[in-house]
């Protein structure tokens, strides 16, 4: 694996530059305490270690470190994950591709993606359509503020209570978040409001098949 630097200028994105490290480093961020700064930097090193530094002149300076935007970052995330429901363009057949942030398109072999060099105006753009039971970061803290409940999804793992995230964190693009869903409970199990009619449209009132 190579080795990364990339400069977090301020807290909007300090979430995310350290969620997504994590995800191409393979290990946790083992600097919880340390506070954003217009200089700070932060490094991924041989074997995946962590670092972080207020001056490029640090002994991080021995390595060959290649310096990301955070668009680049996000592309090594995507790229190492080698998902193909990140695809954003379709083309011939059923192929699917990732164009990048700096317009490197890549094709999907159903195992990983390859470098795939070919203009890619030819390309169709795959519009991503939103769960409308999501709600923006904005929304979220206005949400919490007003008392209701409200979950977060972090890198696609499950939902979890809001409540306790920092300011900072619902400003990221690595966190989806939702109005908690109002769960029912009949006959001691816990329902939605749509799994509560249809158990009960079931059991109760016959079969609507």
């Amino acid at each position: 694996m190579d080795n990364y630097k990339i400069k977090v200028k301020d807290e909007a994105v300090f979430a995310e530059v350290v969620a997504l490290c994590e995800q191409i480093s393979g290990k946790s961020f083992p600097y919880p305490n340390i506070s954003c700064d217009p200089d700070l930097w932060i490094f991924i090193g041989p074997e995946g270690a962590f670092g972080w530094s207020l001056d490029l002149d640090h002994s991080w300076s021995g390595l060959d470190l290649k310096e990301l935007t955070l668009p680049q970052l996000r592309d090594l995330v995507v790229l190492k994950r080698n998902d193909v429901n990140d695809a954003t363009h379709t083309g011939t057949g059923d192929s699917k591709y990732y164009v990048d942030s700096n317009g490197d398109s890549y094709i999907h072999n159903s195992i990983i993606w390859t470098e795939w060099k070919l203009d890619i105006s030819i390309l169709k753009p795959i519009t991503q359509t939103q769960d409308p039971a999501l709600i923006s970061g904005a929304d979220a803290l206005r949400a919490l503020a007003d008392g209701k409940s409200v979950e977060y999804l972090y890198c696609d793992e499950e939902w979890i209570d809001a409540s306790e995230l920092q300011a900072k964190h619902f400003n990221s693009d690595c966190f989806t978040f939702r109005i908690k869903k109002r769960l029912i409970q009949i006959d001691g199990n816990e329902y939605t409001k749509e799994g509560a009619y249809a158990y009960l449209d079931k059991f109760y009132g016959g079969s609507t098949q």
